[in-house]
């Protein structure tokens, strides 16, 4: 896959910086309210703390990521 096709899911933030390294749209799942900071410093595109959050953007039309990870680059 291309790297603007690829969503990484992670729930610490070194898994945002991960998904950051390889160009990935990432998606924070966070119920620990003691990291949440950390997380945002990480700089996550999504953050959510009910897991059924994610599972509907990855099962559902998630058209708002789809634009985000397909809209073309300015050259």
């Amino acid at each position: 896959l291309k790297k603007k096709c690829v969503i990484y899911i992670g729930h610490t933030p070194a898994h945002i910086m991960n998904g950051h390294l390889v160009g990935a749209f990432t998606i924070a799942y966070n119920s620990n309210p003691k990291m949440l900071y950390d997380i945002i410093e990480a700089g996550p595109d999504f953050v959510t703390a009910d897991y059924r959050q994610v599972q509907k953007l990855l099962k559902g039309e998630p058209l708002w990521v789809a634009y985000e990870i397909m809209k073309p680059q300015a050259e």
